[in-house]
This record gives structure tokens, sequence and C-alpha cells, in this order.
């Protein structure tokens, strides 16, 4: 489970949208509920994978196909929770990154198997990226992905504060 790397890409990508779109910024429990939402997934699965081990440890809520369905339905009737399925999906394509980082540049290395196996399904484009940047067996892009992480949680966190103190000397 990539902690860091998940709630730092999750209060990042907020974090850009609320600068775009001009909203108000956010509060620390706001920030708070965002990075819970951003590790739901893993949560979930990984509780029903301890209660019942023939279950896998990613499956239901880490299934992006279902997300696609139930986000648009959750849209219609109630937002906010809509927003947190968002989020969780978010994850599950974080969670495909992280079994090929090439995924983040698609279509420069081929077609990808979507299936979480991480093997791309045309070979010729697979040695472009350097070694420690390669498959599962690696480290290198777990850290990058990592410090990445933290470095967006950081971010997040010293705008939020930034805009809340500007706000409250106003």
């Amino acid at each position: 489970m990539h902690i860091v790397g998940h709630i730092g890409f999750t209060l990042g990508a907020a974090t850009l949208l609320q600068k775009m779109r001009n909203w108000p910024s956010f509060k620390p429990w706001q920030l708070v509920w965002l990075a819970l939402a951003a590790l739901l997934p893993d949560i979930l699965d990984r509780s029903l994978h301890l209660l019942q081990p023939i279950y896998p440890d990613h499956l239901i809520f880490h299934a992006i196909p279902i997300y696609l369905v139930v986000v648009p339905l959750l849209w219609m009737f109630h937002r906010k929770v809509a927003a947190c399925g968002g989020i969780m999906a978010f994850n599950a394509a974080l969670d495909i990154v992280n079994v090929d980082p090439r995924a983040l540049l698609f279509p420069l290395f081929g077609w990808f198997d979507w299936s979480m196996t991480g093997r791309p399904l045309i070979e010729p484009y697979m040695n472009r990226l350097p070694s420690f940047l390669a498959v599962m067996d690696r480290t290198g892009h777990y850290l990058i992905f990592e410090m990445a992480g933290l470095l967006m949680i950081i971010w997040a966190i010293r705008s939020a504060t930034r805009q809340n103190n500007c706000n409250l000397s106003a």
C-alpha cells in the first residue's frame, strides 16, 4: 500500500482543481477527509481480505468499471458521495500506474493489459524507460511515486494554510 503517494496525488489533484476553479481553500478537516477517501479502497478491500482470505486484496473497490457506473449514478442523487466515489476511483487509477508507470505515458508505450498484471500488449515499447522504472520487481518507481506524493502533500497543506491565513487577516 502506497499511503503517502495515494494521499499526496489526491490532495494535489484536489488542490489543483480548487485553484483552477477559484473555489474557497480547503480547511484542515477537509484535507483529512480527502486523505481518508484516498485510502478507502485499500482499507475496504484489505479488510474484506482479512475477513475472508479467499477474497483478493484488490478486487471490488479497485475495479474501475464499477466506478464508471456508480459515480455517475451517485452524481445524479448525491454529489458529495459521488465526489468520494471519484476519489476512490482515482486510487484505482493510481494503482494501475503503480503496476507499470509507463501507463502514465500512454499511448507512447503501446496498449496495456489493464487487468493489473502490468504487461503491455505491445512488447517493443517496453524498454524505452530506464530500468529502475521498469515494472513491479523494481523499487525505483515506488520511491518516485511516494516522494512525489510527499511533495504534493506539502504543497496542498501550504496552499490551504496560506489561503486560510489570508482570509483570516482580511
